[in-house]
């Protein structure tokens, strides 16, 4: 049994709902970018060189240069602001 909305099947309701919900948000990031995170390395630095960009990002701490990779989402979670080479920021 199907409910019907307007003459709108309840399957296509559910359809764009879930494909709403779990749509995936990508930030503009690309190698060369200095992130500023929210929280410092261990160094006392806030702000990381991008090395590599995909499913993960290689990132070199600008201070100390420390290299280490980490998921794109965990990352993506806590950039503060993104530095461009080109001098154009965003937030």
């Amino acid at each position: 049994m199907q409910i019907k909305f307007s003459g709108v099947s309840s399957l296509l309701l559910a359809y764009a709902f879930f494909k709403f919900l779990f749509e995936v948000k990508v930030m503009d990031v690309r190698v060369g970018d200095i992130l500023v995170m929210k929280k410092e390395h261990p160094c006392k630095n806030r702000e990381f060189l991008v090395l590599r960009v995909g499913m993960d990002f290689r990132l070199r701490c600008t201070k100390c240069g420390h290299e280490f990779m980490a998921p794109r989402v965990k990352i993506e979670k806590n950039i503060k602001k993104i530095v461009r080479q080109d001098g154009e920021n965003d937030d």
